[in-house]
């Protein structure tokens, strides 16, 4: 009867442990899970934000050559 007793006590430590390790386990699911997540909204602010970079560039573009029109309204006093 002893031995029985200290088995199924080092088998609830095992359970324990393996209860731990489950834990563990789906936390760092979940972390991973995540950080996919932020890592897909983060490409796609990043593709937003080039698109808005090219736009503003061409923007630039042409204010630069609407200033140099001669006669432009917006310009001449």
């Amino acid at each position: 009867m002893e031995t029985l007793r200290a088995k199924q006590a080092q088998l609830n430590e095992v359970e324990r442990k393996i209860a731990k390790l489950q834990e563990f386990f789906q936390n760092t699911i979940d972390e991973k899970q995540s950080l996919e997540d932020n890592m897909e909204l983060t490409a796609a602010r990043l593709r937003r934000a080039g698109k808005l970079t090219s736009a503003l560039a061409n923007e630039q573009t042409r204010w630069t050559e609407s200033v140099k029109v001669p006669g432009n309204v917006l310009f001449s006093r």
